[in-house]
């Protein structure tokens, strides 16, 4: 299969994969919210707070065995991509086993000592605490299957993976509303069990698929290898870490100065946020594969090319969704929720905008990984996110309001945006205001003239469902038009024709 097709028909595959797992995902919050309560979901998004960042960890963590599993896949060295994952395996449980003393000395602390937790609640959260730091752990050690089935580019499995694991949260949401045992608890609990049933599943079939689990420790162990890839995983951990800081760090500190029920609205604004994320992350899970392999080929024109494509189309793919939902929060959450909690609409709207800034580079952040010089990138990428904390510590002491640091978040964003643009210029030579233009001018044209829809729907409607479709339909339909004839190039254009001309002759249209 042609690599264009294979990128086209896996992006498909995860795009359906990811409409099923929204839709599941947002009954199944409503579910939840419903079954623990305000107070009880706000201890949760706190100390549970890494739980709803696993996803990202998973992600993270598997860039850097996909990165090597796909380099040598690029290079056509089947011992070579075998010694990767053998040695990946290593890696992995090293981090995992440092991560669980991390958590369960620290984490333990500094949940009995520093977090705003009612007295009556604080035995349940410590148990929690547990089930969390074991699904993490799970997560951790099984990143090198994860990188494997995506440096295979075996999309398929991975999504019908998602799928049953959403389905599983939904069951799981079903037992809490007719349960009468301590439902925090249980909701700790059956997510670790479920963590570890998609684990042991992913384990058997990746050992059954795939020749590269084949390996024999006394063998394949090389301390070459071992050093190269704990160079290149230190600092994307050190990446993964600073997200991790940003965001439970964010929590903890709305938790200390506002307690838990501003936590419940950062936690929505959180998932509202994630679901939303999927749609570029699915587009670059189809996409970073065949750029590591490129860059492995040699062929560094197709790295940059598909580095510069996937950062403006995951903008467009992410604003397409959170624009109208920007304008029209007040409606979606009061559907989708039956109790909003307070500062929910302003936190996500703010949150919205910080993520919409960071599509503008997420090509970039997968080219510099694959071409493998990833220090001073994480190093002043991740301190950026980390800053927010303590500059938001201290805005917070001077008495000003609870979105505060969500404005601080949004500049230090822009800042890291800019040194992303720089660096990826100085690594691959490729002119900045090229990319200035393409990423960052061709959107703007598309965005104000649909953004004026949008606007324009609102002041003649009243705010209702109707209201809501219409706006929808209006701004879907100016957007694509624009983008098609504004905001891609000439080489975009026609790719996407043939695209379409493929499609019309395959279903006969």
């Amino acid at each position: 299969m042609q690599a264009g097709n294979k990128i086209l028909i896996n992006t498909g595959i995860l795009y359906f994969k990811l409409i099923v797992s929204v839709a599941i995902s947002l009954f199944t919050t409503r579910l939840i919210l419903s079954a623990l309560g305000t107070e009880d979901f706000g201890i949760f998004s706190v100390v549970g707070g890494v739980i709803s960042l696993l996803g990202f960890i998973n992600v993270a963590m598997t860039t850097t065995t996909q990165r090597f599993l796909s380099f040598s896949l690029g290079l056509e060295d089947v011992l070579q991509t075998r010694k990767v994952f053998a040695n990946s395996i290593i890696l992995h449980l090293f981090i995992g086993f440092l991560l669980l003393i991390v958590f369960e000395t620290v984490g333990v602390y500094f949940l009995n000592n520093h977090l705003n937790i009612a007295s009556e609640r604080l035995q349940t959260a410590n148990y929690l605490l547990q089930f969390i730091i074991g699904s993490t752990f799970l997560v951790i050690i099984s990143v090198p299957y994860d990188g494997l089935a995506n440096a295979h580019e075996n999309m398929l499995f991975l999504s019908i993976l998602d799928i049953f694991e959403s389905i599983g949260k939904l069951c799981i949401a079903f037992i809490l509303l007719n349960s009468s045992f301590d439902k925090l608890l249980l909701y700790g609990f059956l997510l670790f069990i479920l963590t570890l049933l998609v684990r042991i599943i992913k384990w058997i079939y990746c050992n059954n698929k795939y020749v590269e689990t084949k390996f024999n420790y006394k063998n394949d162990f090389e301390p070459k290898k071992i050093k190269e890839m704990s160079s290149f995983a230190s600092w994307n951990l050190f990446g993964v870490l600073s997200s991790i800081g940003n965001n439970s760090g964010t929590a903890i500190v709305l938790n200390i100065y506002f307690g838990t029920i501003v936590n419940a609205a950062f936690g929505i604004a959180q998932q509202v946020n994630g679901q939303l994320s999927f749609l570029s992350q699915t587009l670059m899970k189809a996409i970073k594969p065949q750029m590591t392999k490129s860059e492995g080929s040699g062929n560094r024109a197709r790295t940059i090319k598909l580095s510069i494509i996937s950062s403006k189309f995951s903008f467009y793919l992410y604003s397409f969704v959170s624009i109208p939902l920007f304008f029209e929060l007040p409606l979606i959450l009061s559907i989708w929720l039956k109790d909003v909690p307070e500062n929910t609409i302003v936190f996500c709207k703010l949150i919205l905008v910080i993520n919409l800034v960071r599509q503008f580079s997420m090509g970039i952040m997968s080219a510099v990984q694959a071409i493998g010089k990833i220090r001073l990138y994480q190093t002043v990428a991740g301190s950026m996110q980390l800053l927010v904390i303590p500059i938001g510590i201290v805005f917070y002491n001077l008495n000003y309001p609870n979105y505060t640091i969500f404005l601080i978040a949004l500049l230090m964003e822009i800042l890291s945006t800019i040194f992303r643009v720089y660096y990826f210029s100085f690594l691959t030579k490729y002119n900045v205001i090229k990319y200035i233009t393409e990423v960052f001018i061709k959107p703007i044209a598309p965005i104000f003239i649909s953004i004026s829809g949008i606007l324009l729907v609102q002041n003649l409607m009243p705010q209702d469902m109707l209201r809501f479709f219409v706006l929808i339909t209006v701004f879907g339909l100016v957007y694509i038009t624009t983008i098609y004839f504004m905001g891609i190039n000439a080489y975009e254009k026609e790719k996407l024709n043939s695209i379409l001309k493929n499609l019309r002759l395959k279903f006969k249209l």
